[in-house]
């Protein structure tokens, strides 16, 4: 995986390491923004037009590399419009898309704090005096989070469904969880239908196999999370016609696995040796 965060002094760089990333044979290209706060609050963030055209082109950049490497905005939920707008039938939209801050995860701060989000300092609860399932199930930050009614444009947007805008963004610089994410220029078309999110879909692309797969190949392929699977049972059957086999077997599976240059079960770089 590639990550990388998007500034004005890299983002016409941007679509270069993209494509180093993609001959490399990565499997995802996340592209971060800035959300300014903590030690990022005194830095020079990308303008809202600059936000635009780097959404673009990741959007582009997403269909272009679509089954051979993921291509993803990190903290900026904009991004689903300009995917939604580049094509409308993309499985990134398959699954959830708007900001996950307080629905979908947390943070857990050294001394037991639980906010929102990592950039979201904004306390809802105490893990010294209340348990997980309290905060979680009836924090008032992280109900109204859930449950409130976005306000400024992203209230009124056709694509609030879809995108919601960065909760964090928009506490950092108005104070208000709920208000408008600054970084956004879209302005929302009155009267608009709003854009529903798939719900009978759920991530990622169907991959259709082209050789053979065994029974405990494809249930050990089940165990990888379905928004990767597709990407990575592409990577096995190159693998395997390289190699001259036609079948997909747990022999075959752990052979790819060996041959990758980190050794994942371990977390530790090819290169790194117990040598002292």
């Amino acid at each position: 995986i590639i990550q990388t965060t998007a500034t004005k002094g890299n983002r016409t760089e941007l679509a270069g390491l993209a494509a180093w990333a993609a001959e490399q044979g990565a499997v995802a290209f996340n592209c971060y923004f800035l959300v300014a706060t903590g030690r990022g609050a005194g830095l020079s963030d990308l303008a809202p037009l600059e936000y635009e055209a780097v959404l673009g082109d990741l959007a582009r950049w997403e269909r272009q590399y679509r089954g051979r490497m993921l291509v993803r905005a990190k903290c900026a939920p904009h991004f689903m419009r300009h995917v939604h707008d580049t094509d409308p039938d993309s499985p990134v939209l398959n699954y959830e898309t708007r900001c996950p801050c307080g629905v979908q995860y947390c943070r857990i701060t050294p001394d037991g704090r639980l906010t929102p989000c990592p950039y979201l300092p904004e306390a809802a609860g105490d893990l010294r005096r209340e348990s997980f399932a309290q905060i979680w199930g009836e924090a008032p930050l992280l109900r109204r989070l859930r449950e409130g009614a976005l306000g400024g444009k992203c209230g009124a947007c056709e694509y609030r469904k879809l995108c919601g805008g960065c909760r964090a963004r928009a506490y950092a610089t108005q104070g208000d969880v709920l208000a408008a994410d600054p970084s956004c220029v879209y302005e929302p078309s009155p009267g608009a239908a709003v854009f529903e999110p798939r719900q009978a879909v759920t991530y990622g692309a169907e991959f259709t196999p082209a050789l053979v797969w065994d029974a405990a190949a494809r249930a050990r392929m089940a165990r990888i999370p379905s928004f990767v699977r597709a990407v990575v049972m592409q990577r096995v059957e190159e693998y395997a016609r390289k190699h001259g086999q036609h079948e997909i077997t747990p022999a075959l599976l752990s052979e790819v696995r060996s041959a990758l240059p980190v050794d994942f079960s371990k977390r530790r770089p090819f290169f790194v040796t117990d040598d002292r």
